[in-house]
């Protein structure tokens, strides 16, 4: 199993569940980089996410188009809650990410703010 840490390797499966698109797995690539808590807010959300949805799990460490070229064929990206600076997101790799949300794939920021938890949809 890849655990956050483990580059290019996927994560852990949850049982069969919801599918995305044309009756497929659901895909996730969760951020686990240098800028989040991966060993326990991005560790519980990937938990969470195994368990409600049966998502079929990867993780990218860096905002650069080589690790966002491997996030982009899962159908959702997901940035746990930024807690250690913020980080770099070149040129090219937002216009990637942007091409990537006009096609219907989905970003989602999760976080919380003065103890109330939020997530954009």
């Amino acid at each position: 199993d890849g655990q956050p840490g483990s580059r290019g390797l996927g994560g852990p499966a949850g049982q069969a569940g919801a599918m995305g698109a044309l009756g497929k797995p659901l895909r996730v690539a969760v951020y686990m980089g240098r800028f989040t808590d991966a060993t326990r807010n991005g560790r519980l959300l990937t938990e969470s996410l195994i368990r409600s949805s049966a998502a079929v799990v990867s993780y990218f460490y860096d905002f650069t188009n080589q690790e966002l070229g491997h996030a982009m064929k899962s159908s959702v990206i997901v940035v746990p809650e930024i807690m250690n600076g913020m980080p770099p997101i070149f040129p090219d790799a937002a216009r990637s990410l942007n091409q990537y949300i006009e096609k219907g794939n989905k970003v989602v920021f999760a976080g919380a703010k003065n103890a109330a938890a939020f997530i954009n949809l």
